[in-house]
């Protein structure tokens, strides 16, 4: 159970920060077509992850899927300094 409210709150954020992109007309498209790979990933990637750990054994599999879950990891962090690096507005 709480897997599936974990995923249902994600993936409705993602969602929100993907319609920040993209003028108003393109909405439809931008949105259409983020929904369409996050489809895709969900078919893709497990089917990659059995066929590699099928093929080049458990231990590569899971240590390459660690250091791919490093991955969001760095971009927050990179963010993170990018938004430090913003000059900041102070409200009156």
């Amino acid at each position: 159970m709480p897997c599936q409210l974990a995923s249902s709150v994600v993936i409705n954020v993602i969602n929100s920060f993907a319609s920040k992109y993209g003028l108003q007309n393109e909405k439809g498209a931008i949105l259409g077509i983020f929904r369409s790979l996050q489809a895709l990933a969900r078919a893709i990637g497990p089917l990659t992850a059995s066929f590699a750990y099928w093929s080049i054994g458990e231990k590569a599999t899971y240590i390459i899927g660690s250091l791919g879950l490093l991955c969001p990891l760095l971009i927050l962090v990179n963010v993170q300094h990018r938004l430090r690096a913003l000059p900041m507005k102070i409200a009156k």
